[in-house]
């Protein structure tokens, strides 16, 4: 599913993405782009710029992340991951 979901955003499928994605969908919650990387780095190193363009690129023009701010951080997530 998450190579579908890289591929309609027009975005190069790696590991990192697809993880990236996996844990978006496992979570389902909205999640910092700090909580994010701290949960992957566990597992997959990656920097912090990673995971940010796949929030950003993912969801595509159809199903953009949502965004909030609190206290000075953007809390990110998806309405419906669609493939």
């Amino acid at each position: 599913m998450e190579q579908n979901i890289l591929r309609n955003a027009s975005l190069k499928s790696t590991k990192k993405r697809q993880f990236l994605l996996y844990l978006l969908q496992k979570e389902g919650v909205p999640m910092t782009a700090k909580a994010l990387h701290e949960k992957s780095i566990i597992i997959m190193p990656m920097n912090l710029s990673t995971v940010y363009r796949t929030i950003k690129y993912a969801g595509g023009k159809r199903n953009p992340p949502k965004i909030h701010s609190a206290k000075g951080r953007s809390i990110f997530h998806f309405s419906k991951i669609q493939t």
